[in-house]
């Protein structure tokens, strides 16, 4: 059993340049009124030294890799969540169809998330969320929702494996594996 993180569901979830949250209709995190609107306006909803903050109220979407950005539509950034819910239970479906043919027991797809994620950097998080939960209610897909410890409950008899130490995230396992670090993996 594989017991890390899956590299093709993180990248979907997690890339702001080619997964989800990078959806040229999503609200866009860095413009913010607070820092974008005349002065003498915003002033009073600042910090009391006039220092501009994040107010949270943001009217663009992310629209592309320019300075300009269009506003924001909540129903285009709905709809691309929705469209991309159902992408990544068919993607996972596959997936696990794929994998099933090599396997004696149901494969696991480990797809853990930070929580800031979802309605902070990707302020649509949540409703893909929830949109995600619903269609693997309803819909017909091939796996259930499992936490590591429920799938060793169920299938205790698993491949042992032994990976080598490294750092969290992409790209920091080569980093590591630099010759200097060979000897921790041996």
């Amino acid at each position: 059993m594989p017991s890390g993180r899956d590299i093709e569901s993180s990248r979907q979830v997690w890339s702001s340049i080619n997964g989800y949250p990078g959806d040229y209709n999503y609200r866009e995190f860095y413009r913010d009124i607070g820092y974008e609107a005349d002065y003498d306006y915003i002033k009073p909803y600042i910090a009391h030294n006039g220092v501009r903050v994040h107010t949270g109220i943001k009217y663009h979407r992310i629209t592309g890799d320019t300075e300009f950005k269009d506003y924001y539509n909540p129903q285009w950034a709905m709809d691309s969540a929705e469209k991309q819910a159902g992408h990544f239970l068919d993607s996972r479906t596959s997936q696990i169809n794929n994998l099933s043919q090599y396997m004696e027991t149901p494969p696991i797809v480990l797809c853990p998330y930070d929580a800031e994620l979802y309605g902070h950097w990707w302020y649509e998080g949540p409703y893909w969320l929830y949109i995600l939960f619903k269609k693997i209610y309803y819909d017909d897909c091939n796996f259930e929702l499992i936490t590591p410890s429920e799938y060793i409950d169920k299938y205790p008899n698993m491949q042992i494996a032994s990976p080598c130490r490294s750092s969290w995230g992409a790209n920091r396992l080569q980093r590591s594996m630099a010759k200097s670090n060979q000897r921790l993996c041996t």
